[in-house]
């Protein structure tokens, strides 16, 4: 007959830490007897902790139940099962922001809010051996401590510690900085270091560009939503630009992702909620912790998408800044342009790329047209319609760039409704011409071009292909 005793004393749900098998022993005769009382009164056990009663007829282990006999867990009655806490002795403090003061009082309440006296059998050591129910002359930046010793016998320990950190953070959004913006987002390109940026060197080329053209708006028309990307500077309570500072990091709280800027001023997108997280360290070496959220929210101007093409199955269109997604969807009208002999409709297809596979038959058509979508779920105006597989369908000259971004190997895929030289001339972000060339088109063919961009380096350029009649322009990214 074996009987084994264990205590959990550190909480870890296992049995075999040193000191918590208090008893197991194995009597032949197949009989055992033994006092848990004394056992459990050797001062190990303090109350809370769980207690397992194992019995078998072979020897017992701490991490192996038997194959026959009985195991019981109990949790033994806490004897201190009170939770006091200490607290600013607020009567005598002169304001209720203990941070304004040189110094203030502290005392101790029990876990029902009422405090500990020495007149009801309470007896205090406080850290600076001091005896009374009540410690004056406590600072910031200080831990103390106190043993209280209640009438019953039972011992706390609680510590007191306080940080004064009482300065505040902002954003100020610079949502018309004119000629600056420009003079920012060219620095901000030179310099992109991905580790620590918020968005990505695509997008702020992008912006750039936005900013660059003729909607940019530059002065008190101008408009952070057109290129998607705010400038935003770090500042104090008094909304002082911040000087002193150990670390400035962002959180992107849709993503969840943490950049390390350390700078008072950089871009981030609209409409994507923002934690600013500030470190600084006073004179004094004490180190304060401030965080700030925030959101520039564009999305009630968020612009449709414009210059949709299709291309054997795939329609595709200019990315709109701000926006976090697509959908494509059938109109609500049919126009007269678009003639076919069996007209259907399409259910909407959301997506977050800039083109998408449609539903194409040799039996079908339907006219589709593209809504931009904004961070909050809110919806752009519709783009121009498109006609797809009817005879609206393929008027002029469709051009797709595959794939778009690439790595500077890329084919362009050409559609024209009649034979026709085409020219195509790529650009740099600047409007620099980088490369010219002709390549001719046939009547209702597909043209596969292939064009090597390898010696170019990582941006955004600009592809313009020149029919006798039709010009296009599309945007290019080498990654």
């Amino acid at each position: 007959m074996s009987l084994a005793l264990f205590v959990d004393l550190n909480g870890d749900g296992d049995f075999c830490d040193p000191g918590e098998e208090l008893y197991n022993a194995f009597d032949d005769n197949g009989s055992t007897g033994v006092s848990f009382t004394d056992i459990i009164g050797n001062g190990s056990v303090q109350g809370g902790e769980t207690v397992r009663i194992v019995v078998s007829d072979s020897p017992i282990s701490c991490d192996q139940l038997p194959e026959c006999g009985e195991v019981e867990d109990y949790i033994l009655c806490d004897p201190c099962p009170d939770e006091p806490y200490i607290e600013p002795f607020w009567q005598e403090c002169p304001s209720n922001n203990v941070c304004e003061l040189e110094s203030w009082p502290i005392h101790v309440l029990d876990g029902n809010g009422d405090p500990l006296l020495i007149i009801d059998g309470y007896s205090f050591l406080w850290s600076d051996n001091s005896t009374s129910d009540v410690l004056y002359g406590v600072v910031a930046w200080q831990e103390y401590w106190v043993e209280v010793t209640y009438p019953n016998g039972c011992v706390y320990t609680l510590y007191y510690y306080k940080e004064c950190c009482e300065g505040e953070v902002s954003v100020i959004f610079d949502e018309c900085p004119g000629a600056q913006m420009e003079v920012l987002l060219e620095e901000d390109i030179v310099n992109h270091d991905p580790e620590r940026s918020v968005p990505t060197l695509e997008d702020k080329e992008n912006a750039l560009r936005a900013y660059q053209n003729g909607d940019r708006g530059l002065g008190e028309d101008c408009d952070p939503c057109v290129g998607g990307i705010v400038v935003i500077t770090v500042v104090d309570g008094d909304g002082i630009e911040l000087t002193n500072y150990e670390t400035i990091s962002i959180t992107d709280n849709n993503t969840h992702i943490t950049t390390q800027v350390n700078q008072t001023q950089f871009t981030v997108y609209v409409d994507t909620p923002y934690t600013i997280t500030v470190v600084v360290v006073d004179a004094n070496g004490n180190t304060c912790e401030y965080t700030h959220d925030f959101i520039y929210e564009c999305c009630g101007a968020l612009s449709a998408p414009t210059n949709l093409q299709i291309s054997g199955a795939t329609l595709s269109w200019d990315p709109v800044p701000g926006a976090t997604g697509y959908v494509v969807e059938s109109t609500n009208f049919w126009p007269i342009e678009c003639s076919c002999t069996n007209p259907i409709s399409i259910l909407p297809i959301q997506t977050t790329q800039t083109s998408v596979q449609l539903p194409v038959g040799a039996d079908r058509c339907f006219v589709v047209q593209v809504r931009a979508i904004c961070a909050d779920g809110t919806q752009s105006n519709p783009s121009d319609w498109i006609c797809v597989g009817g005879s609206g369908h393929g008027k002029g000259m469709e051009v797709l760039i595959v794939p778009n971004p690439n790595n500077g190997e890329m084919v362009f895929n050409l559609h024209t409704q009649d034979d026709t030289k085409v020219s195509i001339e790529v650009y740099d972000f600047q409007g620099t011409l980088i490369e010219a060339f002709d390549t001719q088109s046939f009547s209702n063919e597909a043209t596969t071009l292939s064009w090597d961009g390898t010696h170019l380096r990582k941006g955004m350029y600009f592809v313009k292909f020149i029919s006798e009649n039709q010009q296009i322009i599309k945007k290019l990214i080498i990654q």
